[in-house]
């Protein structure tokens, strides 16, 4: 596992830095978002081919209550190919919580 960011204070940062350690201050509902999202990620990558590339689902798009004023967050697939996922949920099928 590997953790990348951007500073708040450099949105214009061209390439994420890579993270030692990561903190959330969550709110009970947001770690109810967070966990589902990791679980429609686990599905979405299970639903692919394990053929080298990488794809990635983010937050933003999936949470109904997301806004511009909390961060994203990306999971990234290593050992899927890139476009699997929109390919297989081009409806963008969810589960609770997520749009």
């Amino acid at each position: 596992m590997q953790a990348f960011g951007y500073i708040s204070d450099a949105p214009d940062a061209e390439h994420p830095t890579e993270l030692k350690e990561v903190t959330l201050l969550l709110t009970t509902e947001e770690i109810d978002a967070v966990i589902a999202f990791l679980q429609n990620a686990r599905m979405r990558f299970d639903a692919c081919s394990p053929t080298p590339g990488e794809s990635h689902l983010h937050l933003k798009d999936l949470w109904r209550a997301w806004s511009d004023s909390h961060p994203d967050i990306i999971v990234a697939y290593r050992n899927g190919p890139a476009g699997c996922l929109a390919a297989k949920f081009p409806d963008k099928t969810k589960p609770d919580g997520l749009r």
